[in-house]
């Protein structure tokens, strides 16, 4: 087996269990890694990031079947770092962006790029109902929903 120092042509696996696996970018620790959990327990896996320019250089590395984006961060804003992901082509041009923020302007969230858009003051709840949407096979969704089980 070869051990050269050239890039990877596939990005690495992050995601050994098959779930799906969501790039979670929030500055605050603390609520990241509660997304993070309160996925595993939805049935998805969890790559973090705690800036644009950390989620953009593990877009640049891992594929996701979507991703959680603080918008307001300091470093590169959300808003950046999607569109910096987009730019990327592949899979990044058409994978899932959630906006989550505390006072975003939705017209400036989809002009970025991204899918959607929720409030923090909507909860958890509400990220993990869109989430359910937009990742096919997750079980972000109730497990009581028969449309979860397509």
């Amino acid at each position: 087996m070869s051990h050269d120092s050239s890039p990877a042509t596939a990005p690495e696996p992050v995601s050994r269990t098959g779930w799906p696996l969501v790039l979670v970018v929030e500055d605050v620790n603390l609520l990241r890694h509660v997304i993070a959990e309160v996925l595993r327990l939805r049935g998805c896996d969890s790559l973090l990031a705690h800036n644009g320019q950390d989620a953009l250089e593990k877009a640049e590395k891992h594929t996701v079947d979507l991703v959680v984006m603080d918008v307001e961060m300091s470093v590169m804003d959300g808003l950046e770092a999607t569109r910096r992901i987009r730019a990327l082509g592949g899979w990044r041009a058409s994978v899932p962006i959630v906006g989550f923020s505390n006072r975003a302007d939705e017209s400036a969230c989809r002009a970025a790029g991204m899918s959607a858009l929720v409030m923090k003051d909507e909860g958890i709840e509400a990220l993990l109902d869109v989430i359910g949407q937009l990742v096919p096979g997750s079980s972000a969704r109730s497990h009581d929903d028969p449309a979860h089980h397509g």
